[in-house]
């Protein structure tokens, strides 16, 4: 599942590098497209200290983005549902 969500993270940016320099602003520290490349391919979860981020830029994004209107935000729960507790029918997922 965290996988899918960091892909439409980046689907939302269009590239790994804007999605990774949406974090950097955000977090005030460097993340390179290297890290989420990383994240995708290897290492196939995000950190959790970051996923709070991932789901603050993506609704900026969508926000300021007419086309995006109506795209769903990539939430920290489903990037980390283990850490963040992603609710599905009453029920942690």
């Amino acid at each position: 599942m965290g996988r899918e969500a960091l892909q439409r993270a980046v689907d939302i940016f269009e590239t790994q590098q804007a999605l990774a320099a949406a974090l950097s602003a955000v977090l005030r520290k460097p993340i390179k497209q290297q890290h989420i490349w990383n994240w995708l391919h290897r290492d196939h979860h995000i950190p959790s200290d970051y996923c709070p981020a991932i789901e603050h830029v993506t609704r900026e994004r969508i926000a300021a983005t007419p086309s995006l209107a109506g795209t769903p935000p990539v939430l920290a729960a489903e990037l980390r549902p283990e850490v963040f507790g992603l609710v599905r029918g009453g029920a942690v997922a």
